[in-house]
């Protein structure tokens, strides 16, 4: 496959999350063996739609701005009661909900529940449901905060890796159309989402139960307000609904501030995004499905299997399986390069360099000298392992399993990263393969690591 651009975001995300977004290296070496869309679930790497960079219509952020310039107030609810019981006159726990000409009717028979959160009592936001990942998704660490942007490949505006602030703009929007929005700030221009962690909330106050704001349960929160305001124009003839949400655990905080569309469809993005917020802290919750799975290896077999094509680059002997071809690459860092391709097509995707999608490897060889991958990996994360190989002094590999870059929505992909080094001051070696997921994958995985060898 074709390896994107090392320093766009997607791949970032993708480099990211397999290493639990600890700062890793060679990401775009990475990326060649294990991307993903942004539209499946659980690439990362982060990552893999990659973000488009086009030119931006001239003033057109400036008018969305002025439109957000005056903040409104979060909208009134119906007076309700402390009860489940259905009241003609309660307030559904919707964003929708409020006195204004543009809310949707509240449901009769659907009864309030209401939650203590700091130091007041709001109802619950209903409708929400964890875990609604439909279309895929790309999750984030911020802070403590686990949070999921929505599907479709929007644009980060900031860096997404940075603490304090950051912000995604809609792909069809204005704002993302704009070329390097990974260098803006949401101090300058307005997002579709912003999340900002706050580190003083020693003054957050929950709202009057019938203001129209409510809540949700999260873990390890001990205060969660979900304000809902006013629909506005945004700028362009649409119409969104500005919703901020604020979430306290200690002394640490998040203001999330969301501006979907004012229509069901941004009412459901909204639960869902707000369905898969969770606190690192407290661990995992039950109905959190990780984009990641590190599969064991278990035991390699140092043979060539029949009829595999026997090949050396930069010293390093392999093999790759029968029908499939390999050709020299001159994208080279530090030694000879080749990458072998499957004879399957997997995947036809008009919009890549190479349109016919195939599962790969590559073998980058060479630059004989002192070892210097030690530290590459770190071998308490999952996935990674030490490895045998004939004639090699140093041999680690780490494996990821998670959504393919292309073919079918349910199509997961091997990530798999191997550095190794020549015994004495011999070459230094990396190899990383894009492999089908699941047992098949590994399999082949192992056959291909049995083959690997510095002998002479």
């Amino acid at each position: 496959m074709n390896a994107p651009d090392q320093n766009s975001s997607f791949v970032q995300n993708l480099a990211r999350m397999a290493g639990d977004l600890t700062p890793a290296v060679d990401a775009g070496a990475m990326a060649g063996a294990a991307i993903r869309r942004e539209r499946n679930r659980r690439v990362v790497l982060t990552v893999a739609g990659c973000l488009a960079v086009l030119v931006a219509v001239s003033g057109a952020i400036g008018a969305a701005g002025t439109v957000y310039a005056d903040r409104q107030q979060p909208l009134p609810a119906s007076t309700v009661t402390a009860t489940t019981t259905p009241s003609s006159g309660a307030a559904s726990a919707s964003p929708s909900t409020g006195p204004s000409e543009d809310a949707e009717p509240a449901a009769a028979d659907a009864p309030v529940r209401y939650l203590r959160t700091g130091d007041g009592e709001l109802p619950v936001m209903s409708g929400v449901k964890h875990g609604v990942t439909e279309g895929g998704g790309a999750p984030y660490l911020f802070g403590g905060l686990w949070y999921e942007v929505p599907p479709g490949g929007w644009a980060a505006i900031g860096d997404v890796s940075a603490g304090g602030k950051i912000g995604w703009a809609r792909p069809d929007s204005q704002l993302a159309l704009r070329s390097e929005t990974t260098e803006l700030s949401i101090d300058d221009v307005v997002a579709d989402l912003e999340l900002r962690n706050v580190v003083d909330v020693s003054g957050w106050t929950v709202p009057d139960r019938d203001s129209g704001a409510m809540t949700l349960e999260i873990e390890g929160a001990d205060l969660v307000v979900i304000e809902p305001y006013k629909v506005v124009d945004d700028g362009t003839g649409s119409k969104v609904r500005p919703v901020k949400t604020r979430i306290r655990s200690g002394a640490e905080g998040w203001v999330v501030e969301t501006r979907f569309p004012a229509d069901a469809d941004g009412d459901k993005m909204l639960r869902d995004f707000l369905g898969n917020l969770w606190l690192k802290d407290s661990g995992e919750p039950e109905w959190y499905v990780p984009m990641f799975t590190y599969p064991e290896l278990g035991q390699i077999e140092h043979a060539i299997p029949a009829g595999w094509t026997r090949a050396k680059t930069g010293g390093l002997s392999y093999a790759y399986p029968e029908r499939w071809t390999a050709e020299p690459r001159d994208e080279s860092t530090f030694g000879e390069l080749v990458e072998f391709r499957s004879d399957e097509v997997i995947a036809v995707e008009p919009h890549f360099a190479d349109p016919e999608v195939r599962w790969n490897g590559y073998v980058e060889s060479g630059d004989p000298g002192a070892n210097f991958w030690p530290g590459w990996f770190d071998p308490s994360l999952e996935g990674t392992d030490e490895i045998e190989v004939p004639g090699a002094d140093y041999a680690m590999v780490r494996v990821t399993e998670g959504p393919s870059l292309a073919g079918d929505e349910d199509l997961r992909s091997l990530s798999v990263d191997v550095r190794l080094h020549e015994e004495g001051d011999g070459n230094h070696s990396k190899v990383t393969l894009n492999f089908p997921g699941g047992a098949e994958g590994v399999e082949l995985v192992r056959q291909v690591l049995g083959t690997l060898s510095y002998e002479r």
